[in-house]
């Protein structure tokens, strides 16, 4: 993390990459992998996951996209054409 000259001060920069993965990792210890694959495989809501764990439901759906689990989640699956 650097800093960089901001109206006279010394404040943080901005970095793309360092938020992302700060938001991964938030993601990752506050919505355990095993517990969102239970809650998931239950048919849980991405509300009714948040407030067991106390987050937003803005970040339950990135954990279980990240987990890979969307598609589950939202009940879709992918179907080919018989044609």
């Amino acid at each position: 993390m650097g800093t960089a000259p901001i109206a006279d001060a010394y404040g943080r920069t901005y970095d793309k990459a360092e938020e992302h993965d700060a938001y991964y990792l938030a993601s990752a210890t506050l919505l355990p992998k095993e517990a969102i694959v239970t809650a998931v495989s239950k048919k849980r809501s991405s509300e009714q996951i948040a407030e067991i764990f106390g987050t937003s439901s803005e970040l339950v759906d990135y954990r279980i996209k990240r987990l890979g689990l969307w598609r589950e989640h939202v009940g879709k699956q992918i179907r080919l054409s018989s044609d």
